[in-house]
């Protein structure tokens, strides 16, 4: 669009009306046209990966360093849950 000629409707419509119209960033159709293009083998590495990455990093390093900085809290339970809840004592 040349910038000399502007009609009366893109000049009643301020000056946003000359610039260009931002796109989404992604859209739901690319990511799923992106999904469907992976082969089976890399869906299942990336799976692999993913399924990997929790056990490690959350399941092994995060939880246990969350129970440990809320202490006895972390065990913590509403009044109401603890009289429905049977009460289980371990000894050795």
């Amino acid at each position: 669009m040349p910038c000399d000629r502007i009609t009366s409707r893109q000049h009643a419509a301020g000056p946003r009306a000359l610039l260009p119209r931002p796109r989404p960033a992604h859209s739901a159709d690319s990511v799923l046209q992106w999904w469907t293009a992976l082969p089976p083998k890399e869906m299942g590495i990336i799976l692999g990966v993913a399924a990997l990455l929790d056990a490690v990093l959350i399941r092994l390093i995060l939880l246990p360093v969350l129970l440990r900085l809320t202490g006895h809290g972390a065990w913590w339970s509403p009044a109401w849950l603890t009289k429905v809840l049977p009460s289980i004592t371990f000894t050795h």
